[in-house]
């Protein structure tokens, strides 16, 4: 089987791409309590900055805002 990344394929799988990779990051981090999600964010910051560390907390609020609606 060929590999479906965009750096290998002409028409690469929806999993191998960067929209796929943040949603199932963001929903890891959703998983875990208030402080956890503190001390990760912190470390993104660090290595990736200010931008995706609010990206990945504004996208895990919105996961935590549903739930809280469901229940």
């Amino acid at each position: 089987m060929t590999c479906q990344c965009i750096d290998c394929s002409e028409t690469p799988a929806q999993t191998y791409s960067e929209q796929h990779r943040h949603e199932c990051e963001v929903r890891e981090i959703a998983k875990h309590d208030g402080e956890w999600i503190k001390n990760y964010l912190d470390g993104i910051e660090k290595q990736r900055g200010v931008a995706e560390r609010i990206r990945l907390r504004n996208d895990v609020a919105r996961i935590w805002k549903c739930k809280a609606r469901i229940g």
